[in-house]
């Protein structure tokens, strides 16, 4: 400060404008004279509805599930998924297994749903089904060729079913699943299947066989899936497809990978 100066002259320019009075801690931010918004804690539950009894559990997420319901013959509700008190997801009997179809929640959420799934036991057997796309698909150079699209299997276990390799990889919900068991600390088992889509294009037989491959009881019939009921997904090189509105018009973001 000039000591020669009179008190009623205005402050220096660069007290007011300048950058310099920025880097010294004397400028102002909007953000500094405004509290941040607290982050939004969404609780995740599972509503038991009946005593489960089978040892396998099986989780459907997204458009698989859908293509499951189709195909599986459902017994008795025994549990519901929510999120905020809005239901995600149900859970039934099916021949000797739970069959869980979950739609995908957001990323916020993806972590506390599977960690609430697993909550119904380490004991179980888990297996989840996802997608994949075949395009995006990076295969082992050294792995056969294959006339179609397989259904892969990401597990731990020795299986003759072809492997999802790295550097694919999955996300949402399966990979939320798969990253709980692997923690060191922890004692479940999840297997991950990945159907090849569109789901109109996979053969009848190749689900129900990977599924028995897998020791799971869960039986399948034969009812169709047209190529009017695939849902659009977006991928590299993969065309967007226009689809009548409607819940099939949802776009499936859980089984997208690279």
């Amino acid at each position: 400060m000039d000591p020669l100066s009179p008190l009623t002259a205005p402050p220096p320019r660069y007290l007011l404008e300048s950058d310099s009075s920025d880097e010294e801690g004397q400028g102002q931010y909007p953000s500094s004279s405004r509290s941040r918004a607290a982050p939004v804690v969404h609780k995740a539950e599972v509503v038991p509805l009946a005593p489960l009894e089978a040892q396998h559990v099986v989780v459907a997420v997204g458009q698989l599930g859908r293509y499951l319901l189709r195909r599986v013959s459902i017994g008795r509700k025994v549990l519901d998924v929510t999120v905020d008190g809005k239901c995600i997801g149900s859970g039934f009997d099916s021949e000797d297994a739970v069959l869980v179809l979950v739609n995908e929640g957001s990323n916020d959420t993806t972590f506390d749903i599977a960690k609430t799934l697993l909550s119904l036991g380490e004991e179980k057997k888990w297996t989840v089904l996802t997608s994949y796309v075949p395009s995006m698909y990076i295969p082992d150079p050294s792995a056969p060729s294959l006339p179609d699209p397989p259904v892969r299997l990401l597990s731990h276990k020795a299986s003759s079913l072809p492997s999802f390799d790295a550097p694919n990889y999955l996300s949402g919900l399966p990979a939320a699943l798969l990253a709980l068991a692997a923690h060191p600390t922890s004692s479940i088992s999840v297997s991950a299947l990945a159907a090849p889509l569109p789901l109109s294009s996979l053969a009848a037989p190749a689900l129900p066989d990977a599924l028995a491959a897998l020791g799971i009881p869960l039986k399948l019939g034969r009812a169709s899936w047209d190529e009017e009921e695939d849902e659009p997904f977006v991928g590299f090189g993969m065309g967007a497809r226009r689809l009548p509105p409607g819940p099939a018009a949802r776009v499936e973001l859980g089984s997208m990978y690279m």
